[in-house]
C-alpha cells in the first residue's frame, strides 16, 4: 500500500527539522570549544592597587604600632622640615639666606648661633631638642652683641708706651682688679667716615684702635664694600656683671641649676673681668639683618684685618686655645707688626705670646 502525500511531506517535515536541530547542536557545541580555547590563550587580568580595599597593618596586627622616624635634620637635608626650620630661624633673626628647603651651611651657622644663645650642645644639628625649643615660646630673637657700657670716666692720658695691645685676657686669665684702659674715646666723635654705623652713641674704644679701624674700613669701603657697623667696643667690668647675671637668670627660669645655668651662659658671655671688650681694643663688627660669617664684610676683614694691626680673635679650630667657639665678627687690635706675624704663623694671641722669649700676662 502506497504512503499517502500528506504522510511522505509530514516524514520529510520531521527529517528536516531533525537535521536543523543536530545543525545547530553542532554549531553551538562548536562555539563553547572555541570560546573555551580564546579563555586559555587570555592571561589572568592585573588588579590595580587602587581598585581593591587595602588591609592597614594595624588591622591584621592590632597590637603593632609602628614607631616614629627620629628627627635629625643636619647639613645636607633637604624638604618641608627644613623649610620651616629656615623661616623660623629667619623670623627669629638668626638666618639671612634664602628660605629654600636645603639645610647648607648658612642653616647650619644659623642653628649654631641659635644653640649657643639657648645653652645647647652647638653642633648645627637639628634634633628634637633644638626643634622643640626652637618652636617654644621660650626661643628668643637673636642678639649678636650686648648693648654698650654706661659712658665711662675719662681715662687718663698715656704715652705710646703705656698702650699695652699686647694685653692677654682669657677665660683662665682675668685682668688684674685695678687694671684700667688708657686712651678711650666717644667712637661716635672719632670717627670721621660717614659710612660706619655705631649701633649705639655712647660708645667707647681705644683711640690707636679707633683710628686703625678707620683706615681699614676706608679701604674695604674704598673696594665698595660699603655696609658696616660698630655693634660693641669697650665694656666695664660692672656692665659685664650686669649682662653675665642676666643671661644666668635667663637659664635659670629655664629650670636650670645656679651651676648649670653658669655653664651655659659662659658659652656666649665671658666671666666679669675675663672679656676683651674691657680692654677697648676688641669691636664686635655687623651688618644689620645679616649672619656677619654669610656677608662679604666677613670675607674681606677675615683676608685683610691683619694689615692694619687686627686679627681675628676667635677663629674656627682654635676653640681649646682661646676658650670661645668661632666669633669672625670679633677683632681685636694688637697692632703691627704683631697682627702680621700671627696671621703669617695662624697663631692665636695666647700662642704668639708664648712664643715670646718673655710671654706676657701670665700673672
Amino acid at each position: 500500500m502506497k504512503p499517502k502525500l500528506g504522510q511522505i511531506i509530514a516524514s520529510a517535515g520531521i527529517l528536516l527539522l531533525s537535521i536543523g536541530l543536530i545543525v545547530f547542536f553542532l554549531r553551538a557545541f562548536r562555539s563553547y570549544q572555541d570560546y573555551r580555547f580564546e579563555i586559555s590563550l587570555t592571561p589572568t587580568p592585573v588588579v590595580r592597587r587602587s581598585s581593591v580595599n587595602i588591609v592597614p597593618l594595624t588591622t591584621l596586627h592590632p597590637d603593632h604600632t609602628p614607631e616614629p622616624t627620629p628627627l635629625l635634620l643636619k647639613n645636607g637635608s633637604s624638604g618641608d622640615e627644613v623649610r620651616k626650620i629656615q623661616v623660623k630661624l629667619k623670623e627669629l633673626g638668626y638666618m639671612s639666606g634664602e628660605v629654600d628647603g636645603q639645610f647648607g651651611n648658612a642653616t647650619k651657622n644659623a642653628v649654631i648661633w641659635f644653640q649657643n644663645q639657648h645653652g645647647l650642645d652647638a653642633d648645627g644639628i637639628v634634633g628634637k631638642v633644638t626643634y622643640d625649643l626652637l618652636f617654644s615660646n621660650t626661643a628668643k630673637k637673636a642678639v649678636a652683641t650686648p648693648s654698650p657700657s654706661p659712658v665711662p670716666s675719662p681715662s687718663p692720658a698715656s704715652s705710646a708706651a703705656d698702650e699695652d695691645f699686647l694685653v692677654l685676657v682669657n677665660k683662665k686669665i682675668p685682668l688684674p682688679d685695678n687694671y684700667t684702659p688708657v686712651n678711650l674715646v666717644p667712637m661716635d666723635k672719632a670717627l670721621k667716615a660717614s659710612f660706619i654705623q655705631l649701633k649705639y652713641k655712647d660708645t667707647y674704644a681705644n683711640a690707636s684702635a679707633v683710628s686703625a679701624l678707620e683706615k681699614m674700613l676706608q679701604a674695604a669701603f674704598d673696594e665698595g664694600i660699603k655696609e658696616w657697623q660698630i655693634s660693641s667696643a669697650y665694656r666695664s667690668i660692672s656692665d659685664q656683671k650686669k649682662l653675665f647675671n642676666r643671661k644666668k637668670q635667663d637659664f635659670i627660669k629655664q629650670g636650670f641649676s645656679s651651676k648649670k645655668a653658669d655653664s651655659a651662659t659662659l658659652q656666649t658671655v665671658a666671666m666679669p673681668g675675663t672679656s676683651e671688650h674691657h680692654t677697648g681694643l676688641a669691636f664686635d663688627i655687623t651688618v644689620p639683618g645679616k649672619f656677619f660669617k654669610d656677608t662679604k664684610q666677613s670675607k674681606w676683614i677675615a683676608k685683610h684685618c691683619h694689615e692694619y694691626g687686627f686679627v681675628l680673635r676667635y677663629q674656627e679650630g682654635k676653640e681649646k686655645i682661646t676658650g670661645y667657639i668661632a666669633e669672625p665678627w670679633h677683632i681685636r687690635y694688637v697692632g703691627l707688626p704683631h697682627s702680621v706675624i700671627m696671621h703669617e704663623k695662624d697663631w692665636t694671641l695666647e700662642q704668639y705670646l708664648e712664643s715670646m722669649p718673655s710671654p706676657k700676662n701670665k700673672s
